[in-house]
């Protein structure tokens, strides 16, 4: 069986190779925020506890998946462009899968802090459409017996799903953001610098996936037959698991903030320097006389 024409063996290689790398690294940063979790919120409930460690073995599945298609993608680059080894296929399931649970986690979220139904209704409107073009095109790419013909029949489907995933992220983001900015008009002028913090997360871990979605969506429009997409495609899926635990563990800092505001705040907790002050002075008057004061 030929390869087709139209795929570079250069540019299919070293896009996996790049994208591997590239979530290799994501996947360490991953583990790292994962002991971290662990070892500051010990008592988090238990589904949630459940859930990052779901979340984690689906990345180093995720992980698994693309180093063993690079593997088979070296060894017989040809034959793997007529048709995608069933590695690189299941890379697909288990980026829906991430996407999914990563997605459903800040959609709950934001159901909590906004209380507001219809955005998050629509949010996981959106989401259930990703899942589902995503699963959709991971089923195609199993029956597939062409890859060029595969990327055409499924050509609106990856697009379609990519900006539903990206519309996802944005609308997540941006009913986070915008629930933060008013609870930032009524708050305390001291408890501000915790909103601007957690508004600042938001935007990092709900704007750097668009990015790398964004990316892979216009790699692919434009340059859709050498696969310079699929090295952004593939660490889509790291940066959705390192945002969702960069979210959980930046819990950690909000709460050093509120402490200090409250030691601010609250007039009855003595502030660091007064405690200083007041140790001072208490040692001055209990120094031994020298027999120049008074007896």
């Amino acid at each position: 069986m030929a390869a087709i024409p139209n795929l570079s063996l250069i540019q299919v290689v070293g896009a996996l190779q790049i994208g591997v790398a590239s979530s290799s690294f994501l996947t360490g940063c991953l583990v790292i925020q994962t002991y971290v979790y662990y070892s500051k919120f010990p008592s988090d409930p238990c589904f949630l506890k459940i859930f990052v460690a779901i979340l984690v073995l689906l990345e180093v599945t995720h992980l698994l998946c693309m180093a063993i298609a690079q593997w088979q993608f070296t060894l017989d680059t040809a034959a793997s462009l007529v048709v995608f080894p069933y590695a690189a296929d299941l890379v697909i399931v288990f980026s829906n899968l991430i996407f999914m649970c990563v997605q459903s986690f800040f959609i709950l979220r934001l159901l909590k802090f906004s209380k507001n139904k219809y955005v998050a209704l629509a949010c996981m409107i959106l989401c259930a459409g990703f899942t589902i073009s995503g699963e959709v095109i991971a089923a195609k790419a199993f029956a597939m017996t062409n890859s060029e013909q595969y990327i055409d029949a499924q050509y609106v489907m990856i697009i379609a799903s990519f900006i539903l995933g990206t519309l996802c992220d944005l609308g997540i983001t941006a009913g986070l953001m915008y629930h933060l900015f008013k609870l930032r008009k009524v708050e305390f002028r001291r408890t501000i610098r915790t909103v601007d913090t957690l508004m600042l997360w938001t935007l990092e871990t709900g704007l750097i996936p668009c990015m790398f979605g964004l990316a892979s969506l216009g790699c692919f429009i434009a340059m859709r037959y050498n696969f310079i997409w699929i090295a952004f495609y593939e660490v889509l899926a790291s940066t959705y698991a390192n945002a969702c635990l960069a979210a959980l563990n930046s819990r950690s800092i909000t709460s050093h903030q509120n402490a200090i505001n409250m030691l601010d705040r609250d007039p009855r907790v003595p502030k660091p320097s007064d405690i200083v002050v007041n140790i001072s002075s208490s040692s001055n008057s209990t120094a031994p006389n020298d027999g120049k004061g008074e007896i």
